[in-house]
């Protein structure tokens, strides 16, 4: 397997994925890296911005814009973590039902997309995806 290319695949997937998106929703002030912090807040509710940095990949000054962003259109809250300087990120109830909706569409997206191209196998390439994530994020 060339490496190479398996990044230049990895990645032109996911910036095709945020282009289609942003194409679909260009009425949206939300970026794509904002959508997809709404999505991993719904999934993975009251996280140390900390650990949101690290299992999204993030820079986390990059982060850190992005929550005060979030957080200035009502999207999420930050509340401060008594023991460190750490904050705990949890979305609104309008963030919740804005991240729900991203989902939902998103979902169709995918759905659409493998509909179309029945060469591939949704349930195979799901899997193998969610194993090499989770193989980066096993010892951290």
């Amino acid at each position: 397997m060339n490496e190479i290319n398996l990044s230049r695949y990895l990645a032109a997937i996911y910036r095709q994925t945020k282009k289609e998106w942003n194409t679909q929703h260009n009425q949206s002030n939300l970026g794509a890296t904002q959508t997809d912090i709404l999505m991993f807040a719904l999934r993975n509710p009251h996280q140390i911005q900390k650990d949101i940095a690290r299992r999204m990949a993030i820079d986390p000054s990059l982060l850190t814009r992005d929550l005060k962003f979030l957080e200035k259109e009502g999207l999420i809250v930050r509340t401060s973590n008594d023991e460190s300087r750490a904050y705990y990120i949890d979305l609104t109830s309008k963030g919740i039902q804005y991240a729900k909706t991203i989902g939902s569409e998103m979902e169709q997206w995918w759905q659409a997309f493998f509909a179309s191209h029945p060469e591939i196998n949704q349930q195979l390439f799901t899997e193998q995806l969610k194993l090499v994530y989770e193989a980066f994020n096993a010892d951290k």
